[in-house]
């Protein structure tokens, strides 16, 4: 059994990976200096159900920055079904990448070794 997505599968992921990323941008109102974009889209193989993975700078607005989309996700869930054209769209579930935290942890590690030398 592969765990590769299938075409229609990639196909899917990134028409909502492009479509959310609009409409974040243009209905969600973040604290000031809170950055947010998605990293990818995993969508179950029977469509039923979507993880958004999202990526917040500085992480310090993490909490407030998932707390802010947590909210307006209904309303997301309901424009994101107008725009796409799919029998049924997949229900949106947040998850915050934290692949993107420890890359970013890296990089001021990185950083502060090289002020030292």
């Amino acid at each position: 059994m592969s765990t590769a997505p299938t075409p229609r599968i990639v196909k899917v992921n990134e028409l909502l990976y492009r479509t959310l990323g609009t409409l974040i941008a243009r209905e969600v109102e973040f604290p000031p200096n809170c950055f947010v974009s998605i990293s990818h889209v995993e969508t179950a193989r029977d469509l039923a159900h979507a993880n958004v993975f999202i990526t917040i700078l500085p992480d310090s607005k993490r909490v407030t920055g998932m707390r802010v989309l947590s909210r307006d996700l209904p309303h997301l869930q309901h424009l994101l079904g107008k725009k796409i054209k799919m029998h049924n769209t997949p229900k949106l579930h947040l998850v915050f990448d934290r692949a993107q935290m420890t890359a970013q942890h890296l990089f001021d590690v990185m950083d502060r070794i090289h002020k030292t030398n």
